[in-house]
């Protein structure tokens, strides 16, 4: 390892970002690619922004522009899904290399290193096939922490006086969130708090009073851009009951499917959560080994934070990808057992073997999706193959179609409401009214629908359409506008 860190640490975490994203990103296995459910919306709605066509007018989605502007942006690279890719390879190397950055200001270069590799073998536990919203937004989250964990230090040596620099980057790193997906800033919401509360405590209300309006300040700079862009396209409503009204509908109909609906659920829990815990566990150590207490105290409610919001939550194991350089604050302080190296050793290995079961419990996972993946591109196929009844010019869209139809097919979306529409209808029921209307209103000649029997729209389809063509085997039917 001595060798490959003099070598140069820089390009050696260049090409392990390469390899680790190539080894979980779907865009790169064509066994795989059809299961970028997510990715491809997201990828989709970038190409089509690209191309001068305004998200959430052109093409609906839940999530905010941030992440349709990141594909807009690996689109334009390369002029397909491989640009996205690229993209995501130069993302995730800053973000290894901001951590090593940081890690070196505590620990020596071969223990900064050794925990890059435990942050990157964390990493693809939670990982599902790339290009998620967590992944965009990773980096702010990364200079996040650990200015908030340098802070939490000097706290501890007696400096009670929060950074305002510091408060800006929070500011930007929770309007990416605001902009992508608000859950990601659960973590830092939690180390505001923990800051706020104790420059209360100490009446430090000046201080409190200036990192507030550089938080406000950080927030503007990020948001401004997407909010005057579409208000100038007269979208601002659209992008804002996308972004935020639909969400709230959402969370409301959320359920911690992740942390309850499996065998071992403990055991799936810390797998996939272990930055969180990992601090959790430094915290109670540290406590009883009487080190770095105030820290402690910090980065514990923070943690408990967290993980009380992934309980309450969804869990879904790429919704904690921005939380993972907490993990970070949790091998720096575990350093501070050093003295006590058995203790050390003991934290630092059982770290690293819940992390190694993780990997394989990862690879395991991902092997049995090959049969999935077959079993969903026979589907897209089957879809695909409606499309042979359909004139060439003649408008035509896929009703609870797959994403991954419209992204290799280089499909654009004829009406605004173009994928899992009744997925989407039934987390947010004001969607409903939006989705009937449109295609009780709409011109579109052909509809391509699955299960149209338990569909939203069956009686608008009934009134306006003729069934052309069924395939009952695939619960797909052919409509044609009457």
């Amino acid at each position: 390892m001595n060798k490959i860190i003099k070598l140069s640490p820089w390009i050696s975490l260049a090409i392990i970002a390469f390899a680790v994203l190539y080894a979980c990103s779907y865009y790169t296995h064509a066994d795989y690619r059809v299961l970028a459910y997510d990715q491809d919306i997201f990828y989709v709605i970038g190409r089509n922004w690209s191309e001068g066509k305004l998200p959430y007018i052109t093409a609906w989605d839940s999530k905010g522009p941030f992440i349709f502007f990141f594909n807009m942006l690996g689109y334009l690279i390369t002029k397909s899904d491989f640009g996205v890719f690229l993209l995501e390879v130069l993302n995730f190397t800053l973000v290894l290399w901001c951590s090593y950055f940081f890690l070196c200001k505590y620990c020596s270069k071969k223990l900064s290193f050794t925990y890059i590799l435990l942050f990157i073998a964390s990493y693809t536990i939670i990982n599902s096939g790339g290009n998620q919203v967590g992944d965009c937004t990773l980096l702010l989250s990364v200079i996040s922490m650990f200015l908030a964990y340098n802070w939490s230090r000097k706290y501890q040596e007696g400096m009670i006086e929060h950074s305002c620099k510091y408060a800006f980057i929070y500011g930007l790193f929770f309007a990416s969130c605001l902009f992508s997906r608000l859950t990601n800033a659960i973590a830092t919401c939690a180390s505001i708090i923990a800051i706020s509360s104790i420059l209360i405590f100490h009446g430090k209300w000046k201080n409190l009073m200036k990192n507030g309006i550089a938080f406000i300040i950080g927030c503007f700079t990020f948001s401004l851009p997407f909010i005057i862009y579409f208000s100038i396209h007269n979208a601002f409503s659209d992008m804002w009951y996308a972004t935020f009204l639909y969400n709230i509908e959402y969370a409301m109909h959320s359920h911690p499917d992740g942390v309850i609906d499996t065998h071992f659920p403990l055991i799936y829990f810390t797998l996939y959560n272990i930055s969180i815990i990992s601090v959790l566990f430094f915290s109670i150590i540290a406590i009883i080994c009487n080190v770095r207490k105030k820290i402690a105290y910090i980065w514990g409610f923070i943690a408990i934070f967290t993980i009380g919001w992934i309980i309450k939550s969804y869990a879904n194991a790429n919704y904690t990808i921005s939380f993972l350089p907490i993990l970070f604050v949790a091998l720096i302080e575990l350093s501070a057992l050093y003295n006590k190296k058995k203790t050390y050793l003991l934290c630092i290995y059982t770290i690293g073997a819940i992390i190694a079961i993780g990997v394989a419990n990862y690879i395991r996972i991902t092997r049995s999706y090959k049969p999935v993946a077959k079993e969903m591109k026979n589907d897209a196929q089957y879809q695909i193959d409606m499309l042979k009844y359909i004139p060439q010019k003649d408008s035509y869209i896929f009703y609870n179609g797959l994403p991954y139809i419209y992204a290799t097919q280089n499909i654009c979306p004829y009406y605004p409401y173009w994928i899992c529409q009744d997925w989407a209808i039934e987390n947010g029921i004001s969607l409903r009214k939006k989705v009937r209307e449109c295609y009780a209103k709409g011109d579109v000649k052909w509809i391509i629908i699955f299960d149209y029997e338990h569909s939203n729209i069956k009686d608008i389809l009934l009134k306006r359409y003729l069934i052309f063509r069924e395939d009952k085997k695939n619960k797909l039917t052919l409509f044609r506008l009457k």
